[in-house]
């Protein structure tokens, strides 16, 4: 059966959706206006990035379903995993105290650098790791996710170092569906140790699919770029697209330059668009590459969409139909 979205929590700005049908990993996907702004405009940088990401955390936190499923955490039993440098974005332990009170919030770092080799990714620049799991039942991390070299790898120095404590893994991504197929390599040996483990994701906007080969789209980066043809979004997100951020390469770039290194981001959106420049497209060829519209008529359109999210209002399908 294909997976759908069914809303589980809408609360102010912020909607929640599980993805059905159920699996060992429970799945989500939250959507936020300000997690919105940020996907669907590049130029967002620096710290600003790093706001509205933490906005739109936050704005979960604070939702109704965010109090109910994290308010009541012991917090000294909780450390935050950050991957260097993509998972300081996420801010989960300043977040945690300023919507919980949580005071005891214990934090682990680990580098964890991809390169590729041949066909397969790999790990270099690994060398420093400071974990801190005494006490701890419950780790939450985030990073976004493309082929999920680096949270194999957190995971394998997890299996080292968790022992049998860890009943709660619970991870936050802008992703691809490679984050469920890493995280269910090691779901059976932690509840092997431990019969209460779960795992959780949350998906940031939607489940991205992942650029496999350069045939698929024009000036692409295979393994690395994350795009919305055949991915699992939100309403509220693909009722929120422009024609610009249909275009463009990827749905969040490399977000450690994004945040940490300005110019080197820049580079790397300027390069993209000079390249669409140089090749005798039309917008309507790009737009078409990356966002096709397969749809005969809106009787086509509807059903398709109440497939893909049950209980959806006719009044929002024909606000998109018409934006589309």
């Amino acid at each position: 059966m294909k997976d759908f979205l069914k809303k589980i929590s809408s609360s102010g700005n912020v909607a929640v959706y599980e993805i059905e049908p159920r699996s060992k990993i429970k799945r989500f996907v939250i959507t936020s206006s300000a997690t919105r702004r940020i996907l669907n405009a590049p130029e967002i940088h620096g710290f600003e990035y790093i706001y509205f990401l933490r906005k739109g955390i936050e704005s979960f936190f604070k939702s109704s379903y965010g109090k109910k499923h994290f308010g009541g955490m012991d917090d000294s039993g909780i450390t935050v995993l950050h991957f260097l440098r993509g998972g300081l974005n996420f801010g989960f332990v300043e977040l945690l105290y300023k919507c919980f009170g949580f005071k005891k919030v214990n934090s682990s770092f680990m580098t964890s650098q991809r390169f590729q080799k041949g066909k397969r990714w790999m790990i270099k620049q690994d060398q420093y790791r400071k974990f801190a799991l005494e006490g701890v039942n419950t780790i939450i991390a985030g990073d976004v996710i493309a082929t999920g070299t680096t949270l194999k790898n957190g995971f394998d120095c997890l299996l080292k170092l968790a022992g049998s404590s860890l009943e709660n893994f619970i991870f936050f991504t802008i992703g691809t569906p490679y984050t469920e197929k890493i995280i269910e390599r090691y779901f059976d040996i932690f509840k092997k140790r431990n019969a209460k483990f779960q795992a959780s994701i949350f998906y940031i906007e939607g489940r991205f699919s992942l650029v496999e080969s350069k045939d698929e789209y024009p000036l692409c980066i295979p393994g690395t770029d994350l795009v919305k043809k055949n991915a699992l979004l939100t309403p509220e997100f693909e009722l929120s697209q422009t024609v610009s951020s249909v275009l463009e390469r990827c749905e969040i770039y490399d977000v450690g330059a994004r945040a940490f290194d300005w110019r080197g981001h820049f580079r790397d959106l300027i390069e993209y668009w000079e390249g669409l420049a140089s090749r005798e497209w039309t917008v309507l060829d790009v737009y078409n590459m990356r966002w096709p519209f397969p749809y005969n008529d809106y009787n086509s359109f509807r059903n398709i969409k109440r497939e893909l999210w049950p209980g959806i209002r006719e009044a929002f399908l024909k606000k998109l139909y018409d934006g589309s």
